[in-house]
């Protein structure tokens, strides 16, 4: 019998297993895109050096043809990329030519991610976060749920910068004045996006509430979500899941629902969400909140009041570049992720090891 599973998730267990011949041999696919070395860091008990599959979707297209065109892994960005046009050459990393000291200013995955990468050149890397490792990760987790694993990524991300010998300081606000006393060759900004000021001001009845505020908020039973964004989507799939009533507004058109997810995850949570009742408004702006009820004007010039108890406003936030736009001319500065294109935790850490790899 084989099992096809992660063995990282539970080493004895696989392995009593194999040895109570409940199982003959285990089958591993995604995993092996996701750390090329994992059955090497498996024996050698390096468990928590093993990066892992997020079961994000991102990987599977259709053909082959199309994974190669449209499909990468959120975690590995070489994946589908190493040897095509726009990619690297090679899956190795090429050696620091000169010393350099790099600074990293922001420890969510795009910043970790590129960190570790100027590390194992041989660059002096210290990353900068003002607050604790890891940006939206934990956040996302909770939205998203355990499957997905993006606790374990934050965690690995977190452990190889410590593999790699970076220099991590938190608690530590970064501006061009401190950048240009601590005087480093590069530059990369992984600061996050800049969300915009809330849509609308609420009321007692029906508040409006910030994203990232909202799993800690009382919502009430029926919930306009703004926004067609990964985020906006995630928290609409979730509250459809808690019972609620919940309806999707957006300027865009209808198919930019769902905009960051993997083709396939939409593929499967899409039907889902209408099925529980869900409502899609695109082409679509909040107009007021009064109590009780939110009034949205189409497209059509129509304005349509919508009962109401709670606004999550998950509009897409616009690039962060002001530190970036600041020093331009001073430093080798790069912006990345979200700083650069707020988008997915894929696009995060894309950017952050194609531009460590090539600074």
């Amino acid at each position: 019998m084989s099992l096809h599973n992660d063995p990282a998730h539970a080493p004895d267990f696989f392995e009593q297993a194999l040895e109570d011949g409940k199982a003959d041999f285990f089958l591993m696919t995604r995993p092996l895109t996701v750390d090329m070395e994992y059955v090497n860091k498996l024996k050698e008990g390096r468990i928590d050096e093993i990066a892992p599959c997020t079961r994000c979707l991102h990987c599977h297209i259709g053909s082959n043809e199309a994974n190669a065109q449209m499909a990468y892994c959120r975690v590995n960005a070489l994946t589908q990329r190493v040897m095509r046009e726009g990619g690297p050459a090679t899956y190795e990393l090429e050696p620091a030519a000169t010393p350099k000291k790099v600074m990293v200013i922001g420890g969510g995955p795009a910043g970790m991610e590129a960190a570790r990468v100027a590390a194992e050149r041989g660059y002096a890397v210290t990353l900068y976060e003002k607050n604790g490792l890891g940006g939206l990760l934990d956040f996302a987790e909770m939205v998203k749920g355990k499957h997905e694993s993006l606790g374990r990524l934050r965690n690995y991300l977190s452990r190889m910068l410590e593999v790699e010998g970076v220099n991590v300081v938190t608690g530590q606000e970064v501006d061009a004045a401190f950048v240009r006393e601590q005087s480093p060759d590069v530059v990369i900004v992984a600061t996050g996006g800049v969300r915009p000021e809330l849509a609308a001001a609420g009321t007692a009845a029906t508040p409006v509430i910030g994203v990232t505020d909202f799993l800690a908020s009382e919502v009430g039973e029926r919930v306009a979500v703004l926004g067609f964004n990964a985020q906006a989507t995630d928290t609409a799939h979730y509250l459809i899941a808690q019972g609620k009533k919940v309806t999707v507004i957006a300027p865009e058109p209808a198919e930019a629902f769902g905009t960051g997810q993997a083709m396939m995850l939409n593929a499967f949570v899409k039907p889902a969400f209408f099925a529980a009742g869900g409502r899609l408004m695109p082409e679509c702006t909040l107009k007021s909140v009064g109590d009780g009820e939110i009034v949205v004007a189409n497209s059509f010039g129509m304005d349509v009041a919508l009962a109401c108890d709670c606004v999550v406003d998950a509009s897409t936030m616009s690039p962060n570049t002001a530190l970036a736009d600041e020093l331009s001319g001073e430093f080798d500065v790069h912006v990345i992720g979200d700083a650069a294109e707020p988008l997915s935790i894929q696009n995060a850490i894309t950017t952050g090891n194609l531009t460590a790899r090539n600074c």
